[in-house]
């Protein structure tokens, strides 16, 4: 829809939040405010309309009041708190900052007068609702609220494209565009008679009473609706639905050193420059993104989404890269932890690099029915995450990625990967997990990748490709803190597929296609090949025993009489042998016996009557040797 954008004002920030038209002077303000420290310092005032007995805020219990001035009032020593819950209604082309008191009727016309008659500290929730227009509420910023049990919530509204009642219904079809690669919801209103692709990648909302979900469109027929995120009910014609499009529209969005989860709803986000992100949010505890329509400038020089510090929310909402050359959502600064949580989120038009995560404290969770779908371009890669952690759920539907021409997903120096399963990959993915130069790969926990890993019914771990291509693959272990290339202990690929156990100061152990050699054996001729001396168990026995398999060696002391040394079922250790020796000098017999039905050279047993005599005994499947 076509906007046009207000002209520039300037700005007072002031207690953590935004003033606009604020003349300095001495007759508009009470008292002065506490300076909140920012990237631009400067002196907050209050204005008239913001004192304590307004309609907004009460003075804590706790605070102190020291008179100033009499004609300045008092200046608190303590915080303002919100007295109850609050809707704030915002109209930038019928409402007015000096007339208006932030209803419904009677609005405020700018988001900046709506943050500022609220105080710092809130102790309810609080809504501010941005009416539908064509023109742009601008840039918002938001700084330096606490919460005491309140959240505040900016939201706009939606124009309905079309509305009815649910015909028919399916949890999972094969979609329209990508077959039996996805499943998705379809819902049909056999009354309807749609152009393709009319409402494509806008929001439909199911609703019936006081339930209703939310959703992305990701393709329309003459009658039918398809979303990639299904439903946790089955409707049918007693649910309504509602197509929806973005009818607020900002700049952008800024948040920084917020303590309440702060959230927006139901806006269209157009970048109005090239230099700053849409969304930018540092230092806040949670902050929501919600049903929102996100669009790149194509020059934009800085990510589309900033994450710093928080733990953000993305659902619902359509994030349109515009072919940028820009990353589309990247968490920023490695002396912060953030999370971000992505569901049911389309990512298109993407030229380059989707997810970008550069630190270990920071963690991606992506799930059902998101989406990441190619641009003009097809970006090297979808998602790159150092450290840190991916993790991949369904129970709503599956994660597409149609994108990454190079490798779908970088999970560079350690990231852990779980959810691997939940993926599926359109023809413009290279299914494919590039891992570390030196930890090589990533470790995985369930399903295997496709195409990576052998046919695995567990967890793996992954290191380099079948074609042992540039370094070899290898994992160390190291007993304190080491690097990878001090090591204590290695596992390794060899160029001859071979797998290498080594050491730096003690000889090496080769697997061989089920070949094992040992002290730099590393072409074993027989299947356990070694350079050096090898040893085995001995047991020393006075008493009847049946032979198991830690034995091998059989040391007997009959000086106290008749020994019987049982030999286990011949059939269940084809190939075993034992070595049993008579120790003692007594006229008494060690009684080598087999099992019932079992020989040992066809004889039901054999004994030992000398003091130093063996016999070495092996079993070939039925029946006892003596070799």
């Amino acid at each position: 829809m076509p906007y046009t954008r207000r002209p520039f004002q300037p700005e007072v920030r002031y207690a953590g939040q935004v003033a606009t038209e604020l003349n300095r002077t001495n007759d508009n303000f009470d008292v002065l405010a506490q300076a909140f420290v920012s990237d631009n310092p400067e002196t907050y005032i209050v204005k008239n309309a913001d004192k304590l007995d307004g309609y907004d805020a009460s003075l804590d219990s706790g605070a102190f009041l020291i008179p100033v001035a009499n004609s300045k009032g008092y200046l608190p020593i303590g915080w303002n708190t919100t007295k109850n819950a609050l809707t704030i209604y915002v109209d930038n082309v019928n409402g007015s900052d000096t007339t208006g008191d932030g209803s419904s009727a009677n609005p405020f016309a700018t988001v900046s007068k709506a943050l500022s008659v609220l105080p710092i500290r809130l102790s309810h929730n609080v809504v501010i609702i941005l009416k539908a227009s064509p023109v742009s509420y601008g840039s918002i910023f938001v700084r330096g609220f606490i919460s005491d049990g309140g959240n505040l919530t900016i939201q706009g509204e939606f124009t309905q494209l079309d509305s009815g009642t649910v015909s028919s219904f399916s949890n999972s079809v094969d979609d329209p565009v990508y077959g039996n690669l996805v499943q998705v919801a379809k819902i049909t209103d056999t009354t309807k008679s749609w152009t393709t692709n009319q409402f494509q990648y806008k929001l439909i909302r199911v609703y019936k009473g006081t339930t209703s979900y939310v959703r992305v469109i990701t393709y329309n027929d003459a009658n039918s609706i398809y979303c990639s995120s299904t439903f946790p009910v089955a409707l049918d014609n007693t649910w309504s639905y509602e197509i929806l499009d973005w009818a607020t529209i900002i700049d952008r969005i800024v948040v920084r050193n917020c303590g309440p989860v702060i959230s927006v709803f139901n806006l269209r986000i157009i970048p109005n420059n090239t230099v700053d992100s849409a969304v930018a949010v540092m230092n806040t505890y949670k902050f929501n993104v919600h049903q929102c329509h996100i669009s790149s400038n194509v020059s934009l020089s800085h990510p589309l989404i900033k994450i710093i510090g928080t733990h953000t929310d993305i659902f619902a909402d359509v994030i349109d890269a515009s072919n940028a050359t820009q990353v589309v959502c990247r968490v920023d600064e490695a002396q912060n932890a953030s999370r971000i949580g992505i569901s049911d989120t389309k990512f298109i038009n993407c030229n380059v690099m989707v997810i970008n995560n550069l630190y270990s404290f920071a963690r991606y969770w992506i799930a059902n029915g998101t989406w990441f779908i190619k641009g003009t371009n097809n970006p090297n890669y979808c998602i790159w995450s150092a450290m840190g952690e991916l993790s991949f759920a369904g129970g709503y539907g599956k994660i597409l990625i149609d994108c990454g021409s190079s490798a779908s997903i970088v999970a560079n120096l350690g990231c852990t990967i779980e959810g691997y399963g939940n993926i599926v990959f359109g023809s413009n993915a290279n299914e494919q997990v590039s891992g570390s130069t030196y930890i090589g790969g990533s470790i995985w926990f369930g399903t295997k990748p496709t195409g990576l890993l052998s046919a695995d019914q567990g967890g793996s771990i992954e290191l380099g490709d079948s074609t042992l291509t540039g370094a070899r693959p290898y994992i160390d272990f190291h007993y304190g803190i080491g690097s990878p290339q001090d090591y204590n202990y290695r596992i390794q690929n060899n160029d001859d597929k071979s797998l290498l156990f080594t050491t730096p100061a003690e000889p090496t152990i080769y697997f061989v296609r089920g070949r094992i050699g040992t002290n730099n054996q590393n072409n074993p001729h027989s299947f356990i090949t070694t350079n050096g001396s090898f040893a085995t168990r001995v047991h020393t026995v006075s008493s009847n025993i049946t032979l198991g398999i830690d034995h091998h060696i059989v040391l007997v002391d009959a000086s106290s009489g008749n020994k019987t040394i049982t030999l286990p079922d011949a059939s269940t250790c084809s190939g075993r042998q034992y070595v049993i020796k008579k120790i003692d000098s007594s006229s008494n017999s060690v009684v080598i016996t087999p099992q019932s039905g079992q020989t040992i050279d066809g004889q039901t047993s054999v004994s030992i009557n000398t003091q130093y005599t063996t016999i070495r005994v092996v079993s070939d499947g039925s029946n006892w040797f003596i070799i």
